[in-house]
């Protein structure tokens, strides 16, 4: 987790600081105490914000919603598929969040036709019973050799640190360039490990 701070106060300094603009030139030490409470204050919310934007995500969905989403889609005449590699890496590493669980989708095409350029894919939503991971997607960095045309490939990272083994769901929302969504999803993915 990110943001955090360090302070360090010279009371002498800050005084000075207010000192041009109190009336009289006198801050008392009441008053420098209720300026430094308000500047604690702000810079406190302003920290909370930044840690919470860590962790920010799509926004939770009603579980059944998301079970409900069909596993092929059909959008005109092509149906979408996905396939999943869910991960957590135990490799030795200095990054103290480097095993939490990683998510690589490929969403395809079934009959193997060029994926819709009108498509792409911006969240995702992982079912652990009643436990869900919602994430952003971003592209995933795989050499144009290794990625077919009738596929488009996502990442999402810094999941939970759910159990290896653990048999999950993953539903993923593509986004039509007219602003229409849909959900596809992936039953029974299992969570690996490496390391």
């Amino acid at each position: 987790m990110r943001g955090y701070f360090m302070f360090i106060i010279d009371f002498q300094s800050v005084a000075n600081c207010f000192r041009i603009t109190t009336p009289n030139h006198k801050l008392t030490f009441g008053r420098m105490k209720t300026y430094l409470l308000i500047l604690f204050s702000t810079l406190l919310t302003f920290g909370c914000l930044s840690m919470d934007l860590d962790n920010y995500g799509p926004g939770k969905m009603p579980v059944p919603e998301l079970m409900a989403a069909p596993d092929t889609l059909y959008i005109g005449d092509q149906a979408l598929v996905m396939d999943t590699y869910l991960l957590r890496d135990f490799m030795p590493t200095s990054n103290p969040n480097s095993n939490s669980l990683s998510a690589s989708l490929t969403i395809k095409t079934t009959d193997l036709t060029p994926f819709p350029e009108s498509l792409t894919a911006d969240a995702a939503w992982i079912v652990n019973i009643i436990d869900v991971w919602d994430t952003y997607l971003s592209g995933a960095n795989t050499p144009p050799s290794q990625t077919g045309a009738h596929e488009l490939r996502k990442v999402a990272r810094n999941g939970p640190m759910w159990n290896t083994g653990l048999v999950v769901e993953v539903i993923v929302r593509l986004r039509h360039t007219d602003g229409s969504t849909y959900l596809l999803r992936a039953p029974n993915q299992r969570i690996m490990r490496t390391g």
